[in-house]
This record gives structure tokens, sequence and C-alpha cells, in this order.
């Protein structure tokens, strides 16, 4: 595993393996909206989907980069990190 493959987040002090992109880092101009229920939003435009998730106070996170248009979920990032911790940790 490259260095650059590794994040490590200051808030939460976890280290992610797999980069994901969330809110402005996204960078398709179109995305493929699942909500925070799991329904589909549909196909809108970046700021509108992440106008979306600031609504709710969730994140923006890019769950398919490659597919066309990429699809996006919104949910809490940060308890979507140590949930995937908590997974690791228990699997070990």
């Amino acid at each position: 595993m490259a260095a650059q493959d590794v994040e490590l987040t200051e808030d939460l002090g976890i280290a992610v393996t797999k980069r994901v992109r969330r809110n402005d880092e996204i960078e398709a101009t179109e995305v493929r909206v699942i909500r925070s229920d799991g329904e589909q939003a549909g196909v809108m435009g970046i700021a509108e989907a992440i106008q979306m998730a600031y609504d709710e106070g969730l994140d923006l996170v890019e769950v398919s980069p490659t597919a066309d248009p990429p699809v996006c979920r919104i949910m809490d990032f940060g308890k979507h990190l140590f949930e995937l911790n908590k997974k690791n940790q228990s699997a070990k």
C-alpha cells in the first residue's frame, strides 16, 4: 500500500485505506444521489446534491466514482468511518 493511499482523518484519528471523496471534493458536474433513507433522489447537479446533504446535516459521499454519472450517498461520514473501523477491529 503506497503512502498516498492512506489518509488519516484528523478529527477521528482513523486510517482510511481508500480515498473517498465527499462534499466539495467531488469533481463530477452531475451525480446520481441516494438519500439518507436509501431512496434514490435521481440525477442532479453537484451543487444541488451538496445542498441537499447540508440541509440534512450530513455529507455527500461518492460511493461509485466510475459509474456514469457517479453515484453519491447522503450519509454521516464520521459515523460511517467509525463503523468501518469497528468492523475491521472485530475481523482481526
